[in-house]
């Protein structure tokens, strides 16, 4: 005679499986960068102002 245990009943079958996913799209064209347009040349730098002479009796302030 069966045991209780063994009466239950048959597992149900398993499950199908699940259909493959669908493959990746191709990837996007690359989107192209735009080229920066060259930076301007450098504004000259002012001329230096004149070395002011030292006033009477006062040293130079450098050779």
């Amino acid at each position: 005679m069966l045991r209780w245990k063994d009466q239950r009943p048959a597992p149900p079958a398993p499950a199908p499986a699940p259909p493959p996913a669908p493959a990746p799209a191709a990837p996007p064209a690359p989107v192209p960068v735009p080229v920066p347009a060259p930076a301007p040349a450098p504004v000259p730098a002012p001329a230096p102002a004149p070395v002011p002479a030292p006033a009477p009796g006062e040293a130079p302030l450098w050779p």
